[in-house]
Parts: structure tokens; C-alpha cells; sequence
């Protein structure tokens, strides 16, 4: 899935979707980060 579609997906904003897709892309389950609300939803 690109960037894109985890921003429609996910209602993410673009650089949190960027940061997403290219955790998904080299396999990174998690990630550090002080924006729970946004990155909960791809747990």
C-alpha cells in the first residue's frame, strides 16, 4: 500500500503516513513516538 492509501486509510497527515509506509515497507512493527492518537490506530 502506498503512502497515499495510509493517509486515506488510516486518516493520517502526510508525513505520518510517509513515516508508515516506510515502517511497513522495511518490516518495523514500532516505533517510537510522542503522537499516540495518530499512530494508535496502526497497532
Amino acid at each position: 500500500m502506498s503512502w497515499s492509501g495510509i493517509m486515506e486509510r488510516y486518516k493520517l497527515l502526510p508525513n505520518d503516513a510517509l513515516i508508515a509506509a516506510t515502517c511497513r515497507h522495511y518490516g518495523i512493527k514500532r516505533i517510537a513516538t510522542f503522537d499516540e492518537e495518530d499512530m494508535s490506530t496502526l497497532v
